[in-house]
């Protein structure tokens, strides 16, 4: 009788650590994601107020208005030359 109580107490005991250490682990959680990820609408990064201007959106642009044209290769890389060749000005910037 003894030895089940005491096996019912130390389970008891592992229970409430157990739930402890999910609540620690949700309410960490929590607060990582809350410190990690930045609205759009934040001044830092002003997405939605300010137009692009990186290589990538720059590129799109030259194509979509017919300055510049992809060719694909036949070979594995395919299209990986060419996007490079449009996104470098200078061929040391690779």
């Amino acid at each position: 009788m003894r030895l089940l109580k005491s096996a019912r107490v130390l389970l008891l005991c592992f229970g409430v650590i157990l739930i402890a250490t999910g609540a620690w682990a949700w309410a960490d959680n929590a607060a990582y994601l809350d410190a990690t990820f930045i609205p759009n609408d934040h001044l830092a990064i002003q997405y939605n107020d300010r137009p692009l201007s990186d290589p990538i959106t720059l590129l799109s642009k030259k194509l979509e208005s017919g300055q510049a044209k992809l060719t694909a290769l036949t070979e594995a890389p395919g299209y990986l030359p060419s996007i490079l060749k449009n996104l470098t000005s200078t061929p040391t910037r690779r």
